[in-house]
């Protein structure tokens, strides 16, 4: 199953400082790997004054395309070495949606993944950039992306990694109120009605626990 990922990122790559010291306006960013195209959107004397600082602090500036008065299209050369994050996507088998957009120095990114490569994706970015602010703001399935906001994880993308035994003690457990405060079962009743030893029952109860937690963690950690 296909998911659609937004991440917000807070770091300190080019495109992310210029946005914050110019903040006043939107920037998007294509890149072909040879061109960098740039739209920049806001008030139209904001934007025509801070097109001809790119070329200072971006990268050489090939042609400029005035759409409307608030809107400016930019053409330079690719900077894309100078992106910290441009290579991880594809190295863990996730597909980068573009533009990434940039707003007074956040970095918004949009990704195509699955549950198991995001917490690869997460880890890698914080790797190559300890001191980046990463946070997810939705996990939706593909056919979902009309709305983002909306976040439904799929009951199989948890069941399918649980054996039988693992899955039926889990589902016991919260059936039978062991998961309510205060618990309305123990772990040794629970052991009894599956005609099992305690030690066997934790076992499968926390083996069913960890894969799930696994899974749910990186879509809720903020980094």
């Amino acid at each position: 199953m296909l998911y659609t990922l937004i991440l917000k990122i807070k770091h300190n790559c080019p495109f992310s400082m210029f946005s914050e010291k110019y903040s006043s306006f939107e920037i998007f960013h294509w890149c072909n790997s040879q061109y960098d195209v740039l739209e920049l959107r806001g008030e139209a004397d904001e934007v025509e004054k801070t097109v001809g600082e790119i070329s200072n602090e971006l990268g050489m500036v090939l042609k400029v395309f005035p759409i409307e008065e608030q809107t400016q299209i930019v053409i330079k050369h690719c900077e894309c070495d100078q992106l910290p994050f441009i290579n991880i996507p594809e190295k863990f088998g996730c597909i980068q949606i573009p533009p990434v957009k940039y707003l007074a120095g956040i970095e918004i990114q949009k990704l195509i993944v699955t549950l198991d490569n995001v917490q690869h994706l997460m880890t890698e970015y914080k790797k190559t950039d300890p001191t980046a602010a990463i946070e997810i703001l939705s996990l939706a399935p593909l056919k979902d992306v009309e709305d983002p906001k909306i976040v439904s994880l799929y009951v199989e993308e948890f069941r399918k990694d649980l054996t039988d035994k693992q899955y039926n003690a889990i589902t016991k457990a919260y059936d039978q109120g062991y998961y309510d405060i205060p618990r309305n079962v123990s772990v040794d009743s629970l052991a009894e009605e599956m005609n099992i030893s305690r030690r066997t029952y934790e076992e499968h109860l926390r083996k069913a626990e960890k894969k799930i937690m696994r899974k749910l963690i990186p879509l809720i950690k903020v980094k």
